[in-house]
């Protein structure tokens, strides 16, 4: 939650808890921004990135992210109705990384995993783990050009509580205690090959994006790495949204689990809102994590005492009963706390989402090595220098 602005203030007797109680301490690790036209041209400073800025993503140049990066990639680019490599032979339309425009075709989990209506008015109403159209579970398979293939369409897919409710074709690699969390899964070919961070599905919705409860508080997970690019459409996180542990059972928990390096939801919406616990209803409205990057151009709201995990980027950030500017958050209930998770080897920062300086992002990192010991070949005759001098002056 980095602060990109000199007016950011706390009012009413806020109080502030950082670590190491010093606050005037910058985080060491930079986290990813928005792209930005300054990438280009470093002539001013911005003070807040835009989607509508040029950048620079792997090798190629763009005018602007959001028309002609990612509606180009996903939905416009003639190379499109290329066949995807790898090739497969699930089905595809053409819509491509618009999914929202489309029903759930099914992907690879087969007839099963359609959908009646399009995936926006699913997502639109709200993601659950009951029994209505899409939310039972569906998978879709898409095309999208990647970032390092602007001729070959790379093949993506989507699924939703894989092998639950009805029996899956596709039941190869099922993330880990699927059957009592849902599970958003997020793959490349298909939803059991898992897409990593640093090349993440990418994806456009023309729909609101909510994720909500049916019946008791339940938590949902998600596997895989996407970013999705919502234009002005709103985000309401109204239960635990958060990665899956691939060892739940070992003590401790998630062994080897490293966010956001393993799994990472990256949201992205331009003139849309971003509610987290604070859809209106407090009773529904259980959301004890939430785990994701989080970037918009408008306001960020949180109601409840939930955790924050990642990386939130706003023009405004609303707590509890904050009614100014585009804030609207209702009666106090605990005040959220807040988790930076950057990626430590910095060249694993999605392209897409490029880091704060550079054409291709900060990629390396570069520390003091407070203490560090070397080995060195000794020979029959060599004497060993009397204190550590860092090198091996002697063979």
């Amino acid at each position: 939650m980095p602060c990109t602005t000199n007016a950011f203030t706390f009012n009413g007797g806020s109080t502030i808890y950082v670590d190491g109680a010093n606050y005037t301490r910058p985080y060491p690790y930079r986290p990813p921004k928005l792209p930005l036209r300054r990438q280009i041209d470093n002539s001013t400073i911005v003070v807040y990135p835009s989607v509508a800025d040029a950048t620079v993503i792997g090798p190629t140049a763009y005018t602007d992210w959001w028309a002609s990066y990612l509606t180009d990639h996903v939905l416009l680019n003639p190379n499109l109705a290329n066949a995807p490599i790898p090739a497969t032979a699930y089905p595809y339309n053409a819509n491509y990384g618009r999914i929202t425009a489309s029903p759930a075709n099914g992907g690879s989990c087969g007839p099963n995993y359609t959908s009646a209506s399009s995936l926006g008015p699913i997502f639109n109403g709200g993601l659950d783990d009951g029994n209505g159209d899409g939310s039972k579970g569906f998978c879709h398979t898409f095309k999208y050009l990647s970032k390092n293939d602007p001729v070959n369409p790379k093949p993506g897919e989507i699924c939703w509580r894989r092998n639950v409710n009805s029996v899956s074709n596709n039941v190869n690699n099922l993330p880990p205690n699927y059957t009592t969390q849902a599970t958003l899964e997020f793959g490349s070919p298909s939803c059991d090959v898992p897409t990593s961070p640093s090349d993440p599905l990418v994806m456009e919705f023309l729909s609101h994006f909510a994720v909500v409860r049916s019946g008791p508080d339940h938590v949902y997970q998600y596997r895989g790495a996407a970013l999705i690019y919502l234009h002005d459409n709103t985000v309401d996180i109204q239960q635990t949204l958060q990665t899956t542990c691939s060892t739940p059972a070992a003590t401790p928990p998630c062994v080897g689990e490293r966010f956001p390096e393993n799994n990472l939801l990256i949201l992205v919406t331009r003139n849309g809102s971003v509610n987290i616990a604070n859809s209106g209803n407090a009773a529904q409205d259980i959301v004890d994590r939430f785990m994701a990057y989080v970037y918009t151009e408008r306001d960020i709201s949180v109601r409840k005492q939930s955790n924050l995990i990642g990386s939130l980027r706003a023009q405004q950030l609303c707590f509890n009963n904050a009614s100014s500017g585009n804030c609207s958050v209702g009666g106090a209930n605990g005040n959220p706390r807040f988790y930076q998770a950057s990626f430590i080897d910095l060249r694993k920062i999605p392209a897409e989402v490029p880091s704060s300086s550079g054409d291709s992002g900060n990629r390396w990192l570069v520390d003091v090595v407070p203490r560090f010991w070397i080995e060195c070949r000794r020979g029959p005759g060599d004497v060993l220098p009397p204190t550590p001098t860092g090198t091996c002056q002697y063979q």
